[in-house]
């Protein structure tokens, strides 16, 4: 039996379900494949927003820069999602960068992961609709070849008993 799909989001809500209903239709594999490639692009754009500072440590030992801390992850693999982020437990300080800070000697924020995500945004959205379709439309037409199949199977046995 050939099923149908329509889709259509409006909101952050009615997007969620429609995602659950991908989810359901496909796995989470699938559609981690298809945010990959996003993941990696709003990475690569953070990366290139961070302010550098020097190369070295207070201890005399080489540090990594903000931006090398900044990952894109297929997170937990039963989860339809991906996470771009930065490593907290090597940059601390990813937040006040991001958002500044006050105190004895306060610092205006220098955003890279929120201009990062919003810059990719409506790319994102197109291209893992795009992708996202593209999956879609490919399962559709292999059930319709089993469901032809079947078809010509029966109406040959039918056809084969009638003779």
């Amino acid at each position: 039996m050939a099923k149908s799909w329509g889709i259509e989001a409006l909101g952050l809500e009615d997007s969620v379900k429609v995602f659950k209903g991908i989810e359901e239709a496909f796995g989470a594999p699938p559609l981690k494949e298809c945010l990959m490639p996003i993941a990696m692009r709003i990475r690569d754009y953070a990366k290139g927003r961070v302010k550098t500072g020097p190369g070295s440590s207070k201890r005399g030992g080489a540090r990594k820069h903000l931006r090398d801390l900044i990952f894109a992850s297929s997170g937990k693999s039963d989860m339809p999602s991906v996470i771009v982020g930065v490593d907290r437990k090597k940059a601390p300080h990813a937040h006040l960068v991001e958002f500044g800070h006050g105190g004895k000697h306060p610092a205006p924020p220098h955003p890279f992961l929120r201009p990062a995500f919003d810059a990719f945004r409506k790319a994102a959205v197109d291209m893992a609709g795009k992708e996202i379709s593209e999956r879609i439309i490919k399962k559709i037409v292999r059930e319709s070849k089993r469901d032809l199949e079947a078809l010509a199977r029966a109406a040959r046995r039918e056809f084969s008993t009638k003779l």
